[in-house]
This record gives structure tokens, sequence and C-alpha cells, in this order.
């Protein structure tokens, strides 16, 4: 019998955005007016994220806060990850909310964002997702 091959996929693709996941009981809203007061950002309501679930022919809607203004060239949006009837990312049920910074990530690292999100009493965890496969990253830019 011949030995299986067992190889890991590393991605190529170059690192546009990142996303953090946050996890809290509190309601979008309040989670959106939290990362505004702490991180002097100007995250508003935008249209909501639709996710098609083929299997039961429905949509699923998803609470989306972005930062209209281009000023500073980096883009923010807070999206809820929990529906009554399922996920926006189905790959980490574990969060709450994920928050995506894309476009000139580079003057806001993902650590910058971590330590002034513990300092809240709103949010329970966050922490930076590891977005390894293609699928995943492919998923993300989908809604950029």
């Amino acid at each position: 019998m011949k030995a299986k091959r067992k190889g890991k996929i590393e991605s190529s693709l170059p690192q546009e955005f990142y996303v953090l996941g946050i996890a809290s009981h509190e309601k979008p809203f309040s989670i959106c007016w939290e990362i505004n007061r702490i991180f002097d950002t100007k995250l508003v309501l935008q249209q909501p994220f639709y996710r098609k679930r083929k299997e039961l022919g429905d949509d699923l809607f998803f609470a989306t806060f972005g930062n209209p203004d281009e000023e500073i060239g980096t883009r923010f949006m807070l999206v809820e990850n929990m529906h009554a009837d399922g996920y926006f990312f189905e790959r980490n049920k574990t969060f709450q909310y994920l928050l995506i910074v894309s476009e000139n990530i580079a003057a806001f690292p993902p650590d910058h964002f971590i330590q002034g999100l513990k300092k809240s009493e709103m949010i329970i965890l966050s922490a930076q997702i590891a977005l390894t496969a293609k699928m995943d990253i492919e998923f993300f830019r989908h809604y950029l």
C-alpha cells in the first residue's frame, strides 16, 4: 500500500486585511459605540450583509457598521457574527462580532486593537482570527 502524502498548503496571498473576533453579550449598537469611544473611530450603521443558505433556501442578515469617511485611509467594519438561525462566518462560532480592518493596515496593527478592547468591561474576549485557508480569505475578500 502506498503511503499517503501529507502537506500543508501555504497561502501566498498578500495580507490586505485582518479579522478580529470579539466575544460579548452586548447588543451590536453598544459594541459599535464602545469601539468608537475607545479608538475614536466613526463607525455607523450600514446596509446589513446577507448570506444565502442553499440548504434551506433563505437569507440571513447580519448587522454591519463601518466608517464612511476615508480620511485615515483605513476601513473598519464591525459585523455581527451570530444570527438566531446561523452564523456569518461559520468556521468560527466563538465570537459574536467580527472586526474587519482593511486598507493601510500597518497604521492599525492587530495588537493595538486587542490591547484597547481589553480595557472595555463590555468585551469578554478579543483575538485575531487566523485566516490560513484560501477559502476563508476569499470569503472575507468578497465582502470588502
